[in-house]
């Protein structure tokens, strides 16, 4: 744990490592799992890909959404997101975008959904 000052509570490793960079698809799920880290998965693929598959419990804020940046500002800050695309492109220019909104605890998965699926972790399907 990392000393979050003389009368703070100490802050969990795993915040420590959402703050801005790219986690394996095995680091965001233990990140998600854990019980002491309010964690969100943000699925930015457009409708389609989230019903055929995604991260359970993600939420899909999609890029290609004409209010993707009025979603992305009504989110907490207080949470720790886990931001998700296909392949890690994408959602990389959305962590710096949320970064510049201020959010502290936000970072993305570097191999994308596919290498969430490649590594056999749990996947949902249906609708938002």
């Amino acid at each position: 744990p990392i000393p979050a000052g003389d009368d703070e509570p100490l802050v969990p490793e795993e915040k420590a490592v959402c703050e801005g960079g790219a986690l394996t698809a095995t680091q965001a799920f233990e990140v998600l799992s854990d019980g002491a880290v309010a964690a969100i998965a943000i699925d930015t693929r457009g409708l389609k890909d989230y019903e055929a598959g995604h991260i359970p419990g993600a939420q899909l804020i999609s890029t290609a959404d004409d209010e993707f940046d009025e979603k992305l500002d009504a989110l907490s800050r207080d949470v720790t997101y886990v931001v998700y695309c296909r392949r890690g492109n994408v959602s990389q220019g959305v962590v710096k975008q949320m970064l510049d909104m201020d959010f502290k605890h936000v970072c993305h998965i570097g191999s994308g959904f596919y290498g969430w699926q490649s590594e056999g972790l749990p996947v949902e399907k249906g609708g938002a």
